[in-house]
């Protein structure tokens, strides 16, 4: 099972280290409920750029790390923390500049730093001492070294709530261009890390409300790690392309206007064609796996929205788009397939100018769209169509 957020929580140290830890798969608070002793509860998370969690990566991309608090009380808030997210330095690196330590400005101090660390510097080495075998299988040799340090009194209104996730850094890494898919890239902060809080007295403070002074504590880090890979590239999908845009009607007896009053009166039809490779490489050679073919075209005074027609397309509803769908496909041995699909117009008022896409739906919910979109203009151009129409069929 792949994890998104891992969670470590502060406990209160008295004559001894007590290894209490708590552990979140989502952005929910850490459970501190178990344990007497632990008050305040640090997570992490790792998200796509889109905010999804994590569970793999690809080439180029970016991932935000978010760094919860909790609080079990209501009366405690972080004051002094170190810890670090270790990664591979040959997969990702540091967006240099990009933390943000989220809270009052008389809260954060300007000392409060994100910076990378590598193995040969002082901290590491220490930290990597402690690894086990079990963590260097992971392949790391940087990480991020995240200190949250305050400047006097923590305002009220900064204090961790309870069971209340309370994001107090961020900060980004970028996965490598040319990172080939497959490569391990697990994010984590094993018990090594805990190294960091140990380095002197000034590190992992709780302080309470109305306190004059924090309460030092020990911070500890359970084994957990985000167990990762480069994700192969998607392939990229057949191409839809557009063959031709046409308008047929049915003129009345003078062949000077378009007679309303038939069936199919005003029809704007769109053939499109796909590749006879791609018709092989995703369609099976004989189409069995098409669910739908068509086009969506948007007939409002606004601006076209491809991503609202990908919607209507797929299912949705939207003021002033429209699909048209079928399921007949024509191909013949060594040509493209062609598919064509219309809407009809029932009165004059009604003739839109429209902007298009085709697309074509497979695999049940996969979908190929145009690379962009096409106008048609019906109703600008009314006038000239119906008597060049009327001309042909004359």
């Amino acid at each position: 099972m792949r994890f998104s957020k891992r969670s470590i929580s502060f406990v209160l140290a008295v004559v001894m280290l007590i290894s209490v830890f708590s552990f979140a798969v989502s952005a929910g608070a850490p459970d501190l409920s178990t344990s007497e002793t632990a008050r305040v509860g640090v997570s992490f998370e790792y998200l796509h750029e889109d905010g999804t969690p994590v569970t793999s990566v690809k080439p180029g991309e970016i991932i935000t790390v978010n760094i919860y608090a909790t609080s079990k009380t209501d009366n405690d808030a972080l004051t002094k923390a170190a810890f670090c997210v270790f990664f591979d330095s040959s997969v990702y690196s540091w967006i240099e500049g990009s933390r943000e330590f989220i809270g009052p400005k008389n809260y954060i101090s300007t000392a409060s730093n994100v910076s990378v660390i590598q193995a040969g510097t002082t901290v590491y080495n220490n930290m990597a001492a402690k690894m086990t075998e079990e963590d260097k299988a992971h392949g790391w040799d940087s990480a991020l070294y995240i200190q949250a340090l305050v400047d006097g009194t923590v305002p009220d209104e900064y204090y961790v709530k309870e069971n209340s996730d309370k994001i107090f850094c961020t900060a980004k890494l970028k996965v490598a261009d040319d990172v080939e898919p497959g490569t391990k890239a697990d994010l984590g902060a094993p018990e090594c890390s805990i190294y960091a809080s140990k380095r002197g007295a000034n590190y992992n403070y709780v302080q309470t409300i109305a306190a004059t002074a924090p309460t030092n504590t020990n911070l500890v880090l359970g084994e957990f790690t985000v167990p990762l890979t480069v994700a192969s590239e998607e392939p990229a999908g057949p191409a839809v392309t557009k063959t031709q845009a046409e308008v047929k009607m049915v003129l009345n007896a003078e062949k000077n206007a378009v007679d309303f009053s038939a069936d199919k009166a005003f029809q704007f039809r769109v053939i499109s064609s796909i590749s006879e490779d791609d018709w092989n490489t995703y369609f099976n050679g004989d189409g069995s796996n098409i669910e739908s073919v068509g086009f969506v075209a948007y007939k409002g005074d606004g601006a076209f929205d491809m991503e609202t027609a990908k919607s209507v397309a797929m299912g949705s509803s939207a003021a002033d788009y429209q699909a048209a769908k079928t399921d007949y496909i024509q191909k013949v041995d060594g040509q493209p397939a062609n598919f064509g699909a219309r809407i009809d117009f029932t009165a004059r008022e009604n003739v839109k100018d429209v902007t298009y896409i085709a697309f074509v739906q497979y695999d049940t919910d996969q979908f190929a769209f145009y690379d962009t979109s096409f106008d048609a203009d019906l109703n600008s151009n009314y006038d000239m169509l119906v008597s060049q129409y009327a001309g042909f069929i004359g």
